[in-house]
C-alpha cells in the first residue's frame, strides 16, 4: 500500500484540527447551557424554598397532620361506641320491628 502523500496528509490534518475546533466549540456551547440551567434550578429552589423563620418546617406540618388525623379517630371511634350503645339502649321489641324493617344483614340469606 502506497503512503500517503503530505498534501493529502496535510488536508486531513486539516479536517481533523477543524472538526477537533468544531466539537470544542460544541463542548463549549454545552457547559454553558448546564451552567445556565444550573442557575436556574438553584434560583428556583432558593424561592421555592421557605427560610427558617418563614413558617412551620415540613416535619411541624407533619406532626400537626398526624395529630389532627389522631383526633378524627377518637371521635369517630366514640361516634362508632355512641351508635352502638343506641341499638343496645333500645326496647327489644323496638330492635326486632327495626330488623325486620332493614331485612336480613348482608350475606346472609332469607
Amino acid at each position: 500500500m502506497a503512503e500517503p502523500s503530505a498534501s493529502a496528509l496535510a488536508r486531513t490534518e486539516a479536517r481533523v484540527e477543524g472538526n477537533f475546533g468544531l466539537m470544542l466549540a460544541g463542548m463549549e456551547k454545552q457547559q454553558g447551557t448546564a451552567r445556565l440551567m444550573q442557575e436556574t434550578l438553584k434560583m428556583i429552589l432558593e424561592r421555592l424554598t421557605p427560610g427558617e423563620s418563614e413558617g412551620p418546617t415540613m416535619g411541624e406540618l407533619l406532626a400537626q397532620l398526624i395529630e389532627v388525623v389522631g383526633n378524627v379517630d377518637q371521635r369517630a371511634r366514640r361516634i362508632l361506641t355512641r351508635l352502638e350503645a343506641i341499638g343496645q339502649d333500645l326496647p327489644a321489641n323496638i330492635v326486632m320491628l327495626l330488623n325486620e324493617e332493614r331485612g336480613p344483614p348482608a350475606g346472609e340469606g332469607s
